[in-house]
């Protein structure tokens, strides 16, 4: 009984093996394309739509850098040496920086909805953490056509927040970079 049972385990394995290999895989795509990043809405779970204005939009240089380091041997037999470093900046190509006008968000507790259209993937780091924190991502980090969640806690004070909270969103070969402020009103407001 068992070695029928390893037969026809081993005649099912060999049976897969043959119909599940391909012959090519299709090409993924065109990797000469560079990276494209828009956001075309901003509203929140309380049913809000928020406006997307662009304040400046420019085309910026990417600077990347090395650091190169030399050992310089004062003493070989002593093995006493200098090790020298000198940082080299250089351009790296061209991107596109977007600058939003300041958002003010209500005093209560919210959930807001960034719309991305993309064809590349893209990062959202979280800003500095304010005190006390009242902004926090949900998801920072994606590829193509997504939604970005960010949880706002309530504002119990008169007075709007002392700190503006800027994201950063760009795609992960820096040709796109979006920077929105947000700044959450008082009660009073």
């Amino acid at each position: 009984m068992r070695k029928l049972f390893y037969l026809l385990l081993g005649g099912l394995l060999l049976s897969a093996g043959f119909t599940s290999c391909e012959d090519d895989p299709d090409n993924p795509g065109d990797y000469s394309i560079r990276g494209s990043l828009d956001v075309i809405g901003i509203s929140s779970m309380l049913g809000e739509e928020y406006e997307l204005v662009i304040s400046r939009e420019f085309d910026s240089t990417i600077m990347r850098y090395n650091i190169i380091r030399d050992t310089i041997w004062t003493d070989k037999e002593a093995g006493e040496s200098t090790i020298l470093e000198d940082t080299v900046w250089y351009a790296d190509g061209t991107c596109r920086y977007v600058e939003m006008e300041q958002i003010d968000l209500s005093p209560e507790r919210d959930t807001l909805i960034l719309s991305l259209t993309s064809n590349a993937r893209w990062t959202a780091p979280t800003p500095e953490n304010p005190t006390p924190r009242w902004y926090a991502l949900q998801s920072n980090a994606g590829g193509g056509d997504s939604d970005i969640e960010i949880v706002i806690s309530r504002n119990g004070s008169t007075n709007p927040r002392r700190n503006v909270q800027v994201q950063y969103i760009y795609t992960s070969d820096s040709a796109t970079i979006y920077e929105i402020p947000f700044l959450q009103m008082g009660r009073s407001n």
